[in-house]
């Protein structure tokens, strides 16, 4: 059966990939040609960049340059487009947590790619431009906490001026509303606590394994601490929409009479940050209950309105 010249080509690149070491004959064999389209073969893989070079003597013949530490996949024109365009999404943050920045890993696909596909990628680069710009800080402790989560070792945290007694296990992280925020295990009291990442002042990771106890970034609400103040707002489908975006132990939205009412339960020590989210959404929320909350807004919204007096 005659095989398609770039159908071969594609195999042969994986076939020397897979054995590093090969001859003429081994292609010969393998794909069942003769010398001269092997030679031929051979030239074009030269001219699509693939990285090979000749030995000579009695055990000579082809040799691929191996990169080591380096993961080769090879990717469809729209899977192409499609990495770089959520790479594009990515480097309007200021911290990832990789020792990596996107320009060096956007140069390293352009230097890996072939000619065809660095003008396609130029076409798209044009087409593309981000203005959604995260304001948040470089966090210093990133990679330490996700070090944490992937060994699972157990850590130390000094939060916000505290150095915690408990000892937590990381559980994964989450990016919301522009701030990353760390899902934590405290081993002690089997509870869950979200630690904002640019509050954390200091992680030491212990000798000590553990899991999290089949807490997980899908269910780790379960194991929060509910507040004992219930809230109840009033809202529009934005503010609902608002409300919904924030980070709540548990929400529950009712429809009354045409209303739609939003509650949770917070602790009392969070009114005036919960305050300060609430009256971001203007028109749009009404709180109902509690009134020490109520006070709250209107406290913070006074303060707006002094500076128009």
């Amino acid at each position: 059966m005659t095989v398609k010249k770039s159908t071969r080509l594609y195999h042969m690149i994986h076939y020397m990939n897979e054995v590093h070491h090969f001859t003429l004959a081994d292609l010969m064999a393998e794909f069942n040609i003769s010398k001269s389209t092997a030679l031929r073969d051979m030239r074009d893989l030269e001219d699509l960049g693939v990285p090979f070079y000749s030995e000579s003597g009695q055990h000579g013949g082809y040799r691929i340059i191996r990169e080591r530490g380096l993961t080769k996949i090879d990717l469809t024109p729209q899977e192409l487009l499609a990495l770089l365009f959520a790479l594009g999404s990515i480097s309007q943050l200021p911290t990832i947590p990789f020792n990596a920045t996107y320009d060096g890993i956007y140069r390293k696909i352009i230097s890996h790619s072939r000619v065809e596909q660095k003008e396609e990628i130029n076409r798209f680069l044009g087409k593309f431009q981000y203005f959604n710009r995260s304001g948040q800080s470089t966090i210093p402790h990133f990679e330490k906490m996700v070090q944490a989560s992937f060994s699972q070792q157990i850590s130390m945290i000094h939060y916000h001026g505290r150095s915690l007694t408990s000892p937590y296990s990381v559980v994964g992280f989450l990016f919301k509303n522009n701030k990353w925020y760390a899902v934590v295990l405290d081993i002690q009291t089997n509870r869950v606590h979200l630690f904002s990442m640019e509050k954390i002042e200091g992680v030491e990771l212990t000798d000590e394994v553990a899991d999290t106890g089949g807490v997980t970034l899908e269910n780790f609400t379960q194991y929060m601490n509910t507040g004992d103040l219930e809230i109840m707002v009033q809202c529009t489908e934005r503010g609902l929409s608002d409300l919904s975006s924030y980070l709540w132990a548990e929400q529950k939205v009712i429809n009354q009479d045409g209303r739609i009412l939003f509650t949770s339960t917070i602790h009392p020590g969070d009114i005036p940050f919960i305050a300060k989210l609430l009256t971001r959404s203007g028109r749009e929320v009404k709180v109902l209950s509690p009134p020490e909350l109520v006070e709250a807004v209107k406290k913070e919204l006074s303060f707006s309105l002094a500076q128009y007096q």
